[in-house]
């Protein structure tokens, strides 16, 4: 069988209680057939793998809206970029990260980087690590050398921290004019959501935004040909505002070949089901169910924040909420809601693409201080975004709220998850039709109304500045 995360361990228990009622869900006109282990297209729910219906739409059904890429061109596939986000607390698997992403792309110059780096003063820069790694190293101006606290912005400098470097070492490095870095103290560290708050800082402005954004997280590795392979795998959604998003592979199972291990013809990927209340607002998923032999990317229900493939407009419209200081349990069902409320559709993959490490093997040297207040003041967020009810948006929410594309109350509804009451159950793994958006919702292919500016994020002493970083100053 093919490997997947450590929490596929859990399904038996997890769904052994719903295996009756899955049993009972599926009785009427529209029956859903058990499949084989061999089968295609099939969804584990409780002991039973079931097959995923087809035709999926049916004549008459309302659609997604399809891609404004055409991907199917290979002139069109060939020259759409990726970014790809990484926050990293003190990692020291990045650099690896790095290069087995270039390494293993397909069409190495589409692939741009961003990193949210979170370092002690000793720690290995990631720009400078990646060039070392390559044999062509960095030269710090004259201005930086022998200066402290580099492991953090300086003031004045450019936003994505390139030009603290000699023009003729960062030309000989050549793939250091696609790594960014927003650059933080591990002091000012606040947990992940708030790491990947400040990942909207390294997108390109404008009609200049790169087309596709990959959320890692830092301790991963990549399969030969990841970016073409993702691309193809979003075209076969035929939905712009898919987000294909599930737990990574454990990335010690990948092959000196560049690929994942496949056993007796049976494909299976963590397929994101159930998830559980924890407390007034805080929701956190369970461990994966898994589905095989996948055809095309499934439709489900939950986001997770290790994995998550879009256009680069779910960053923009919807980016992580940097007033959710200290969240770890709670970031994925929160952030899920707004990508869903504002149109955006879940997909398990159908193959795997890329691995995380995981446990003991992630490589981490640190965590975040705790702080008691910033914990209190997220989780009242959380209550207040998902507890509240109907009503106006309070002001401290604006950007960062429920979107106008679904109603919450649907989702609620698809996940079986109901933070407003307090009341979760089960709802079935397999996903049996696409929920349309609203009749008065947001046009789509145009921006949402914009988040708060970037200068307003929580970050005092940040020197932002909207002036690209690609040209080297001498």
């Amino acid at each position: 069988m093919h490997v997947v995360t450590i929490a596929r361990l859990f399904i038996i228990l997890s769904y052994a209680v719903n295996s009756a009622l899955g049993a009972q869900r599926w009785e009427g006109t529209d029956k859903i057939e058990v499949g084989g282990w061999n089968d295609l297209n099939i969804v584990l729910e409780g002991d039973n793998w079931l097959k995923v219906p087809s035709p999926f739409f049916r004549p008459g059904d309302k659609q997604p809206y399809p891609s404004s890429l055409n991907l199917s061109n290979p002139k069109v596939e060939s020259k759409a970029s990726i970014l790809v986000l990484i926050a990293a607390l003190r990692e020291t698997r990045t650099v690896h990260a790095l290069v087995s992403m270039l390494d293993q792309a397909e069409h190495p110059e589409r692939v741009h980087v961003g990193v949210v780096q979170q370092n002690d003063e000793g720690d290995e820069d990631v720009l400078e690590g990646f060039c070392k790694a390559l044999g062509t190293p960095l030269v710090l101006h004259q201005a930086y050398e022998g200066r402290s606290g580099l492991n953090r912005r300086q003031p004045g400098e450019d936003p994505w921290g390139q030009r603290r470097y000699t023009a003729k070492s960062f030309e000989d490095c050549r793939p250091a004019s696609r790594i960014r870095v927003f650059r933080m103290d591990s002091s000012e560290a606040a947990g992940p959501v708030y790491a990947r708050a400040q990942q909207r800082r390294l997108l390109q402005d404008g009609y200049n935004m790169e087309d596709f954004c990959l959320q890692l997280d830092a301790h991963a590795v990549f399969t030969r040909g990841w970016d073409s392979k993702l691309l193809k795998q979003f075209a076969d959604t035929n939905n712009e505002y898919a987000v294909l998003t599930t737990y990574p592979t454990d990335a010690g199972t990948l092959q000196p070949n560049g690929k994942f291990p496949n056993s007796n013809n049976h494909w299976e990927m963590p397929h994101l089901c159930t998830a559980q209340l924890q407390g007034r607002g805080v929701v956190r998923n369970d461990g994966a169910s898994a589905a095989a032999n996948l055809e095309r990317p499934l439709l489900g229900k939950l986001w997770a924040a290790g994995l998550s493939f879009s256009r680069c407009h779910a960053e923009r419209d919807v980016p992580a909420d940097p007033h959710l200081k200290q969240i770890f349990s709670g970031e994925e069902f929160s952030r899920g809601a707004r990508l869903w409320t504002n149109g955006y559709d879940f997909y398990t993959l159908s193959r795997p693409v890329v691995g995380v490490y995981y446990g003991t093997e992630e490589g981490g040297e640190g965590s975040w201080g705790f702080n008691d207040d910033e914990m209190e003041q997220s989780e009242g967020r959380l209550s207040q975004l998902l507890c509240r009810g109907t009503g106006p948006v309070p002001d401290a929410l604006k950007g960062f709220d429920l979107g106008q594309r679904r109603r919450f109350e649907d989702y609620v509804a698809l996940t079986g998850v109901d933070p407003r009451n307090g009341v979760s159950k089960a709802t079935s793994c397999l996903v049996r039709s696409w929920t349309p958006w609203l009749q008065d919702a947001p046009v789509p292919y145009k921006p949402l109304p914009a988040p708060p500016a970037l200068e307003d994020l929580p970050l005092g002493d940040v020197a932002w500045s909207q002036e690209s970083s690609h040209k080297i100053e001498g």
